[in-house]
């Protein structure tokens, strides 16, 4: 039984920008690693990390509101913040200042997204369509209290490089690329670039619709949209590219030429034995 995290948003300070992402968990994938994977996607998205994120009191983040220090933190969650190296705040209970912050931000979600969809196909149709709005609505609109244009306020924020090996490379299954550049995950198949062919990669499903591919130091290779029936293939064309160029270098294989062992000998005669012939 599948169950939808609503949305994850996450926001920069003074309403500098926004990205949201849908996902999905199981009992084999739980709220925490998909919330995880949701901030991983935002700061690619973001370009980098900043010091502090600020929290409502959800579950997946604080384990025990009323806990001090580093006590009042999910343990996996804490973990996560240490190995991106940004700091959690907690909102404060019912202070409109703080949580004001987190949840204005998600009303506008559910007021200017949600009814521009009327259905959508799969969980990463949903995103794309989410990706769409952010970068051509709510990013580019004219914030009703900064009177400024998000993306351009985004300019102004200083974040950290992303640095370090992606933090659920853990929770991954490892495959070897066969000959003609597939690995099997879930009963199906998928391409990645042909420099990898007979090396061992890592697959990984992070329940929002997509299957990313890492190479064993943790550079993602490929990125695939889920598929959902078995026995399946997905690909793409340029992750055989090299194999094409490779191919065309060699030159086509041309045919031999035909060239008998011996020359025939052929004899010689005059002129007058044709005419001796012909009288």
């Amino acid at each position: 039984m599948l169950g939808f995290e609503e949305v994850f948003m996450i926001k920069q300070m003074k309403d500098q920008g926004m990205y949201i992402n849908f996902g999905v968990y199981t009992k084999y994938f739980t709220p925490s690693e998909t919330l995880i994977g949701c901030h991983e996607r935002a700061f690619q998205y973001f370009d980098g990390i900043p010091e502090t994120i600020l929290y409502d009191s959800m579950r997946t983040v604080v384990k025990n509101p009323s806990g001090s220090g580093n006590e009042k933190w999910n343990d996996k969650f804490f973990q996560f913040s240490k190995h991106s190296s940004f700091v959690p705040n907690r909102c404060r209970p019912y202070t409109l200042r703080t949580k004001g912050k987190v949840e204005n931000g998600v009303k506008y979600v559910r007021r200017n997204f949600w009814p521009r969809i009327f259905q959508f196909t799969s969980l990463a149709d949903l995103n794309k369509r989410a990706f769409k709005w952010v970068e051509e609505v709510a990013n580019k609109r004219v914030h009703g209290t900064t009177k400024e244009v998000p993306d351009e306020r985004s300019k102004l924020e200083n974040l950290k490089p992303i640095t370090g090996v992606n933090f659920q490379l853990g929770y991954v299954e490892e495959r070897k690329v066969s000959i003609d550049c597939f690995v099997t995950f879930q009963s199906n198949r998928y391409s990645v670039p042909a420099q990898y062919v007979k090396k061992h990669v890592k697959v990984k499903d992070p329940k929002n619709g997509m299957i990313e591919i890492f190479s064993m130091d943790g550079q993602r290779i490929a990125l695939h949209e889920k598929l959902k029936e078995k026995n399946k293939v997905r690909y793409k064309k340029e992750h055989f590219q090299e194999i094409e160029q490779r191919n065309l270098k060699k030159g086509a294989h041309q045919a031999p030429n035909l060239i008998p062992d011996t020359i025939p000998e052929v004899q010689e005669r005059p002129l007058s034995a044709y005419e001796d012939v012909m009288n």
